[in-house]
């Protein structure tokens, strides 16, 4: 399993593939063309798109996207589908004064520890972690302790807790899920770069 990185001005999207097939978690690029350019170039089926949660800075690009891949599944909490519609409720109006909403059909729910095999040998599993959303998730790879977290941890931060939807009661009980995996764990976060949960341990309990 490889995992490709890009990042502009937004938010980290992370493909991630093996053999011909990919994922993509988060779509928060301005420009989406080096990802689409390094799909088309490696032969890639891109089969679906993870959020980690429903702030615009996260699927900015969604729309152009489906534009490419009219028929890829994209999956979301439940509780943070709203947000996907509601540009007060996905902040874009507040911080870039537009309304960035996402206009697909083709949505489907996450569940709390449920796992998924699109790569035969590297199971990904669903972990809940709302305080920054509420719905928010990470996407946990765990044979290979790799985790994406989305904006639930960062290196040597967490997510804001002061948003529509945020729940700052829930931020510590949502970190001690994730302090519990390996310590060797390598964590992706939403934004900048990455850690190791040992790390972020030592950091914060």
């Amino acid at each position: 399993m490889k995992i490709k990185k890009f990042a502009d001005f937004l938010a980290n999207s992370y493909l991630i593939y093996d053999d011909n097939k990919a994922i993509i978690i988060d779509i928060g690029l301005l420009n989406i063309e080096p990802l689409i350019k390094f799909v088309e170039s490696n032969n890639l089926t891109v089969c679906a798109l993870f959020l980690t949660h429903g702030h615009f800075d996260h699927f900015y690009a969604l729309n152009q996207l489906i534009m490419y891949y009219k028929n890829i599944k994209i999956y979301i909490s439940k509780k943070d589908f709203e947000l996907l519609t509601d540009p007060t409720l996905n902040c874009s109006k507040m911080m870039m004064n537009e309304n960035i909403i996402v206009d697909c059909e083709n949505i489907n729910f996450l569940s709390d520890n449920e796992t998924y095999n699109i790569f035969i040998d590297h199971p990904m599993k669903i972990i809940e972690t709302p305080f920054h959303t509420n719905g928010s998730v990470c996407f946990y790879f765990y044979k290979d302790n790799i985790l994406f977290s989305g904006d639930t941890l960062f290196y040597h931060g967490v997510g804001r807790y002061d948003l529509p939807t945020s729940n700052p009661s829930l931020l510590k009980s949502s970190l001690q899920k994730l302090m519990k995996l390996p310590d060797c764990t390598i964590v992706y976060p939403g934004h900048g770069q990455n850690t190791y949960i040992k790390d972020e341990k030592e950091l914060f309990f």
